[in-house]
């Protein structure tokens, strides 16, 4: 995967759809880019692998796209380049309603990115492929494309991507957008929408992070 688009990357460090560390390795005396007051920022020399949790990933900004540093991770490692602009051309993805997905007989690709824990504890939507968004983003860095990737980068059916909310959705929307794949949409509300769909099955939960006891409104 080649350097994330201005739009990628605002929608990582704005929105926080997946816990993250941003390197800066930009030039002394350059700025980075407005962050939130919450982002984790560190240089190359000071990163370490713990500082990531386990679901999360790392954005090294640079200011060229041949700056890029070798960096070896566990984690999703992602590029952005502040020389790269916005794109006066982008268009944010539509948002489906789960009712519309539920309905669709199979005529949509629905991917499901939250983590294989949520969808066990929590349901999963009828049809959809499960490839948590962290694993999906180091498939993609890496270029080692699993069986299932490959079928969502050549699938001919609009992509529609789920999450708890909307927010890792919406992240993973844009990014297979800025990749090349350009009918990919999201689901409204996530999973957390769905529940309210008596006939999806799926379960609300109003948080739920790697390692902790499930919420207690959540159990069967």
């Amino acid at each position: 995967m080649d350097a994330m688009t201005y739009e990628v990357f605002r929608s990582l460090v704005d929105t926080d759809p997946i816990p993250h560390v941003v390197i800066n390795h930009l030039p002394e005396g350059v700025e980075m880019p407005p962050l939130p007051e919450t982002t984790k920022v560190c240089k190359l020399e000071e990163f370490k692998d713990d500082m990531v949790p386990v679901d999360g990933c790392v954005a090294i900004v640079v200011q060229k796209p041949e700056d890029k540093p070798a960096l070896e991770s566990q984690h999703p490692v992602m590029f952005f380049s502040i020389d790269v602009q916005p794109d006066p051309e982008f268009k944010e993805p539509e948002s489906f309603s789960c009712d519309t997905i539920l309905k669709s007989d199979g005529s949509l690709f629905v991917l499901d990115i939250r983590r294989y824990d949520e969808v066990q504890n929590f349901g999963a939507l009828p049809h959809s492929l499960n490839i948590p968004l962290h694993d999906l983003l180091r498939e993609l860095n890496e270029g080692a494309h699993s069986e299932n990737l490959r079928t969502i980068l050549t699938t001919d059916k609009p992509i529609v991507t789920c999450c708890r909310t909307q927010r890792r959705a919406g992240f993973t929307a844009r990014l297979l957008n800025s990749i090349g794949l350009k009918d990919v949409h999201y689901v409204f509300k996530g999973a957390c929408g769905c529940a309210e769909e008596p006939e999806s099955g799926m379960l609300c939960y109003p948080s739920y992070e790697v390692g902790e006891e499930l919420p207690k409104s959540c159990h069967a």
